[in-house]
């Protein structure tokens, strides 16, 4: 009989600890067997909360969540961003794209995370307490890419990211900011919806309206957001760990999560707000066109001095219009 042929793994992935979480059917069961013929060789399965605790989980690269629910996920979750240095966390609320994600995303997730943790050796070996802040940015970048393959953003989201760092950094420099400042705000800025990696794509990409709970979901994406980037090392994740936490907080106290209002939101997140909602504007999207320029700024104008900070709203009307350009670097 000819062997099964398994996929040609690098030997550090295919030995990797990988730890699932699931309930006790036949779908996490599959994902088990899935893994295993995808040539991970060390998955281990555990049905039980109660056998789970933080310390262990720094023993694995990877954590998958088989089909959540918030109900049993929660813990997990709170365990997760717990951990300075998690391990890679991938949500499968699909099981029918489980087999690309096993093929594409897990094998890069994986070999990131054991890159960073002998990066961690390393520098410790060396009597050096933080890695620098570039191999995070590097890292972090990476789990962001690993994340978008397996949820793959629309068409129209691909260029959102850059755009709204591009916007953000003009924006700062008409506030005073240094250049390099500005430069570490539109690299921050890129994280703001970093907490979106915790809520399952059924909710992302749901095509009617949310109910109430679905949004209370979506709006922890701020906190989550904020309690994994606040506990990474150097400036540029302390910035994008504020601006995550309060990037959907209007001028006028009615936003959330904290409610805060007026000069009490931080200047980088009351920037990228601006500069989040204009790209959200100039974008297409499933249930409107992409705004014009001038359309969109209208709607800022208007705005001003209720959901905007009435000041940046000035500086936004006054950039040059290739700021605005979807996929154009401006210098």
């Amino acid at each position: 009989m000819e062997s099964l042929q398994l996929p040609k793994l690098p030997a550090e992935v295919a030995q990797a600890r990988i730890l699932l979480y699931g309930s006790s059917d036949s779908g996490t069961l599959s994902l088990q067997a899935l893994l295993q013929e995808e040539g991970f060789q060390k998955v281990q399965l555990t049905l039980d909360l109660d056998e789970l605790e933080a310390p262990p989980l720094v023993d694995y690269p990877a954590l998958i969540i088989a089909a959540p629910s918030f109900r049993h996920t929660a813990r997990l979750r709170e365990l997760w961003v717990q951990l300075r240095y998690p391990p890679g966390l991938l949500i499968v609320d699909d099981l029918s794209t489980s087999e690309q994600v096993f093929s594409t995303v897990l094998p890069a997730q994986v070999q990131g995370q054991l890159r960073h943790r002998q990066l961690q050796h390393t520098y410790s070996q060396l009597g050096i307490i933080s890695v620098p802040e570039c191999v995070f940015l590097h890292e972090v970048s990476g789990l962001v890419e690993a994340l978008l393959q397996f949820n793959p953003p629309a068409e129209h989201e691909v260029h959102a990211a850059d755009r709204v760092g591009r916007i953000a950094e003009h924006l700062a420099l008409c506030c005073g900011f240094s250049a390099s400042e500005a430069s570490l705000l539109s690299k921050a800025a890129l994280l703001h919806d970093f907490g979106k990696v915790f809520v399952p794509a059924s909710i992302l990409k749901k095509p009617g309206m949310l109910s109430v709970g679905e949004f209370e979901v979506i709006k922890g994406h701020t906190l989550l957001g904020h309690q994994v980037l606040k506990r990474q090392p150097g400036q540029v994740f302390q910035d994008a760990a504020t601006i995550a936490l309060s990037h959907h907080e209007r001028w006028d106290g009615r936003g959330y999560p904290q409610g805060l209002c007026g000069q009490d939101i931080p200047l980088m997140a009351r920037l990228v707000t601006l500069a989040d909602v204009m790209d959200a504007l100039l974008s297409e999207r499933s249930y409107k066109p992409a705004w014009s320029v001038q359309d969109a700024l209208s709607f800022m104008q208007m705005q001003s001095g209720s959901a905007f900070d009435p000041d940046l709203v000035i500086h936004l009307l006054h950039l040059p219009t290739e700021v605005f350009a979807e996929d154009v670097q401006v210098h």
